[in-house]
C-alpha cells in the first residue's frame, strides 16, 4: 500500500491536486489511482511467476539426458533366423509371419539395433557377417570371418560389434556401420560363447565395458581395447546358456525349462526346474520381450511357438520353415530409409536443435523478464 501511495504521489503533482478542489475529490482519486497501480504490481507478479515456472522447466528440458531405453521400448516385431526364406518376421500385434529376408549361408545368430533400422546376421557357410537395412532389405555392409561366424554381440559403450564361430581361436571387433575390422582377439581355441559386460556408468556404460569370451579351455575377459583381462580355466570346456538362467531350452526333452532365480542369501536351494513347458519340437533358443509379457521359441521342425508368460501358456505357433536357429525381438524399423551414416548426422542434428532450442527459450524468457522491469521503471520515472 506504501509502495502504492508513493506512485501515486509521484505520478500527481500538487498543483494538479489543487486543481481538482476538495478532499473528497481527490480521496476519490486516491483509491481509483491505487486501485489500478494494485492491479498493475499484481499483473506485474503474475508475469514474474509464470516466466520463473517457464525457466525451470525449460532448464530441465536442457539438462535431461538425451538418450534410449535400454530395450528400445516394448517390441513389435520377432526375427527368426534358418528359416526357410533365411529370416522371417513375426509381427508381434497380427500374430502372423508378415515379411522374410532372402539370405543365404544358413543364417545363425542375429542381433537387431534399438530403433529397428539395422539386423546384424551370421552366415557361417558363407564365413562371413552381414549388416541389413530392415526397412528396404538392403545389404549395408560385410566382412569375411574366419571359423564359421555363429555369434555375435554389441558393445553399447563404443558401438563396437564382436563375431566369432567354433573354428577359429579369434573374435573380431567390428564397427557395425562398415564393417570394417577395428581388432582381432585371441583366444585357445573355437569359440562357443560371446557377452558383453557394461562396466561403465549409463545404460550403455562406456569404454570400461568388458568382453567375455568362451572358448574351448577357458572364460577369458577382455577390456574394450582389446587387452586381455583375466583366464579363468574351465576342465572341460564352459557350457553355452543361450538364454541365461531362466528359460532353458532343454532339446533332449522337448520342453523348456523355467528355473527358479537364486542369491547369496539362500540357505537351500529350490528344486530345479521349477517348472516346465512341453514343446512338439526340439527348442533351438528362447527370447523374453522387453516387458517381460511375450517369449518366442524356435523349433527344430521349422516352427515357432509364442508364450504368454505371465499365463504361462502357449497362445500362438508361427510356421516359418526350414530349421530355426535364432530369434530376436526388436521395434519397427523407421519410417525412413536411411544409412548408418544419414542416421549419425540426424542424431547429431537433432541434439544440436534440442539444446539450442532450450537455449533460445531461456533467454526469451530472461529477456521478457528485463523487459518487464524496464517498463515498471519507466512508469516509475514519469
Amino acid at each position: 500500500m506504501a509502495d502504492s501511495l508513493f506512485i501515486f504521489n509521484e505520478i500527481i503533482s500538487e498543483n494538479e491536486l489543487r486543481m481538482h478542489g476538495t478532499k473528497d475529490t481527490i480521496r476519490k482519486m486516491q483509491t481509483g489511482t491505487t486501485k489500478g497501480v494494485t492491479i498493475t504490481m499484481f499483473k506485474r507478479s503474475i508475469y514474474l511467476r509464470f516466466a520463473f515456472v517457464f525457466f525451470i522447466i525449460t532448464c530441465w528440458l536442457l539438462f535431461r539426458p538425451l538418450q534410449a531405453s535400454a530395450d528400445g521400448g516394448a517390441p513389435n516385431l520377432a526375427y527368426v533366423s534358418g528359416t526357410a526364406e533365411g529370416i522371417s518376421a513375426i509381427d508381434i500385434g497380427q500374430q502372423k509371419v508378415t515379411n522374410t529376408l532372402a539370405l543365404t549361408g544358413d543364417p545363425h545368430t542375429i542381433l537387431l539395433s534399438l530403433d529397428g533400422r539395422l539386423l546384424y546376421v551370421t552366415q557361417p557357410e558363407l564365413g562371413q557377417v552381414e549388416v541389413i537395412a530392415t526397412k528396404t532389405k538392403q545389404e549395408v555392409c560385410k566382412a569375411r570371418i574366419a571359423g564359421k561366424p555363429t555369434l555375435l554381440t554389441l558393445d553399447p559403450g563404443t558401438n563396437t560389434l564382436y563375431v566369432a564361430g567354433n573354428e577359429a581361436a579369434t573374435v573380431s571387433a567390428l564397427d557395425p556401420t562398415t564393417c570394417a575390422v577395428k581388432q582381432t582377439l585371441q583366444t585357445q581355441g573355437g569359440v562357443y560363447g560371446l557377452a558383453v559386460a557394461v562396466v561403465g556408468s549409463g545404460i550403455a556404460g562406456g569404454t570400461g565395458n568388458q568382453i567375455w569370451v568362451a572358448d574351448e579351455q577357458s572364460l577369458k575377459a577382455f577390456d574394450s581395447a582389446g587387452k586381455p583381462l583375466a583366464s579363468i580355466p574351465v576342465a572341460g570346456g564352459p557350457d553355452d546358456a543361450i538364454t541365461g538362467r531362466i528359460y532353458v531350452p532343454d532339446m533332449q526333452y522337448m520342453q523348456l525349462d523355467v528355473l527358479t532365480p537364486v542369491n547369496g542369501d539362500m540357505r537351500t536351494f529350490p528344486h530345479e526346474p521349477g517348472r516346465i513347458i512341453q514343446l512338439d519340437g526340439e527348442p533351438q533358443a528362447v527370447a523374453i520381450t522387453s516387458d517381460g509379457q511375450l517369449g518366442f521359441v524356435p523349433l527344430d521342425n521349422g516352427r515357432v511357438v509364442m508364450l504368454d508368460v505371465p499365463g504361462r501358456q502357449i497362445v500362438q505357433t508361427f510356421t516359418v520353415g526350414g530349421m530355426p536357429h535364432f530369434v530376436v525381438t526388436g521395434l519397427y524399423p523407421s519410417l525412413f530409409s536411411l544409412t548408418p551414416q544419414q542416421a549419425t548426422g540426424i542424431n547429431s542434428l537433432s541434439t544440436l536443435l534440442h539444446y539450442g532450442g532450450a537455449a533460445v527459450i531461456v533467454l526469451v524468457a530472461v529477456i521478457a523478464v528485463v523487459w518487464n522491469r524496464v517498463r515498471y521503471y519507466r512508469r516509475r520515472s514519469r
